[in-house]
């Protein structure tokens, strides 16, 4: 009887030995099985490959192929807004070039249109010889601007030096204000050809002429444009500052609009017909009057060029649109006096015809020498001080 319950003893042991035996192996089994695939997740290929591929898509990484986009194109991640690369471009890979600018209103300014490139030859300021009245062509890196048109007369040599120059469009057509003398051969030019801009003063003249000059305005479909005091326009690279006039007076000639043209170091002073009261208004102004070139206000009639103005422009040289012979004894004696007194050098339309200033933004120079004739226009007139 002892000897049976031993062999069952013993067969109870070994079935137990069986199962613990098959647990066991079946737990390491399960756990080599599972560090294997453990091993191979991570198991990617050759050490350092997981970085690169992650580079690779990240955008602007340096691995990333160059991508090349249009101007216009939307902006890629990692790029400043408003620039793209430019295809073809001479810069270095990687550099990028601003969007093209929109014209439109400045922020400081009256008209402010978006120029082209242009290549920089410098400013050229042309006071036509049109007798006893006043025309002045001013041209800045193939753009134009035409100040004032002189009397009926000379329209058609206003005309034909235009043409002469192979101006086909002006971005500007200034009326200084609406005498007859000033705007007379502006309606031809108006007729000729294209112009962008007309600018004159805000009010009207009860004249035949001023009639005309509208209705070519408005044959252009443009309509008259009235600037105000600070207003800049941008002629190239030129920028022409109006200066007056502040308010609209019953004198017309106090209406005349006063631009001063700045190109690099260089100054021009256009005046119109100013007289005594805009001078004086302008002195008070504490606007800066300076300037190297004066075109002499009102023909070098004595009701203009007053010692308070002259002395603010102090002008190196200063030039006079008159005719010869004229009834008016223009430039008056006193206003001769005091060019010579300020130390400006003279030029005169009536003794030399079209006086030409040409400037590099550094130096001007002149298509004749200043005639320095400080004669007046007749010898029965009183000199005034």
């Amino acid at each position: 009887m002892k000897k049976l319950i031993g062999c069952l003893l013993a067969l109870l042991v070994a079935v137990a030995l069986f199962f613990a035996g098959t647990y066991i192996y079946e737990n390491v089994i399960s756990l080599m099985g599972s560090g294997q695939q453990e091993t191979e997740a991570l198991d990617l290929g050759t050490p350092g490959q997981e970085v690169q591929e992650q580079q690779s898509m990240d955008p602007g990484s340096s691995s990333e192929p160059a991508r090349e986009f249009e101007i216009g194109s939307e902006t890629e991640p990692g790029e400043d807004e408003g620039q793209t690369t430019v295809p073809g471009d001479s810069a270095t890979e990687g550099e990028t070039a601003m969007e093209p600018e929109t014209s439109g209103p400045s922020s400081d300014g009256y008209i402010d249109i978006l120029e082209d490139p242009y290549e920089d030859t410098g400013l050229t300021l042309t006071v036509l010889d049109v007798g006893q009245a006043l025309s002045i062509l001013i041209e800045c890196n193939g753009q134009y601007m035409l100040y004032d048109g002189g009397e009926r007369d000379t329209s058609s040599y206003v005309v034909s030096y235009l043409q002469g120059q192979g101006i086909t469009e002006l971005t500007y057509v200034v009326a200084s204000h609406y005498d007859s003398d000033h705007i007379s051969g502006l309606v031809g030019v108006l007729n000729v050809f294209d112009v962008k801009h007309v600018i004159g003063t805000d009010h009207k003249a009860e004249t035949e002429i001023y009639g005309s000059f509208m209705d070519a305005v408005a044959r252009l479909g443009l309509q008259v444009e009235h600037p105000s005091v600070g207003d800049r326009l941008k002629l190239g690279g030129a920028v022409i500052t109006v200066l007056g006039p502040e308010y609209i007076t019953d004198a017309p000639n106090d209406n005349s609009i006063v631009l001063k043209i700045s190109y690099g170091d260089c100054s021009f002073l256009l005046p119109g017909d100013a007289e005594a009261a805009e001078e004086e208004w302008l002195v008070s102004s504490g606007a800066d009057l300076s300037a190297d070139v004066l075109v002499v206000g009102h023909h070098g009639s004595r009701t203009s060029t007053s010692r308070a103005f002259i002395n603010a422009v102090s002008p190196e040289h200063a030039i006079i649109s008159c005719g010869k012979g004229n009834p008016y004894g223009n430039p008056e004696a006193g206003v001769l006096v005091l060019i010579k007194k300020v130390g400006a050098d003279l030029f005169r339309t009536d003794r030399q015809g079209d006086i030409i200033a040409h400037t590099d933004g550094r130096e001007i120079t002149w298509n004749v020498e200043p005639c320095n004739d400080f004669a007046h226009g007749d010898l029965d007139t009183i000199p005034w001080s």
